[in-house]
């Protein structure tokens, strides 16, 4: 992204990040807008007074947070999936562990009541 100054007039339309001021107008963008203008330094921007610093300080934070949003719904995106993925692994080994031992569990099934009985050690 850079920052743009050119002067004043009211025919200027700019989309994105603009500050209009009474003689100048800032953008900020990634493109060079198509009117006069003045793409600043560095050094420039230390010259400018707060108001404009804090203007392009929330263009920044918009920015970043634009930026976080897209990545972290990717992300989530591709977590999802690889989480989905570990599921249908764990899902289809305990199927095919639950029909390797299908077998009758010992000492169950046989017909034989067990409620009472207790194990002599």
């Amino acid at each position: 992204m850079n920052l743009y100054m050119m002067r004043y007039s009211p025919d200027i339309r700019l989309k994105g990040f603009y500050r209009v001021t009474s003689r100048y107008i800032l953008y900020y963008g990634g493109r060079k807008p198509k009117y006069p203008c003045v793409k600043l330094t560095k050094e420039d921007m230390t010259k400018l007074n707060a108001v404009d610093m804090a203007w392009l300080e929330e263009c920044n934070q918009a920015v970043r947070k634009k930026f976080y949003d897209a990545w972290a719904k990717d992300f989530l995106k591709r977590f999802e999936a690889e989480l989905e993925n570990e599921r249908g692994e764990l899902l289809e080994n305990l199927s095919t562990d639950v029909r390797e031992s299908s077998g009758p569990i010992p000492g169950c099934g046989s017909g034989q009541d067990v409620r009472g009985v207790q194990e002599n050690h």
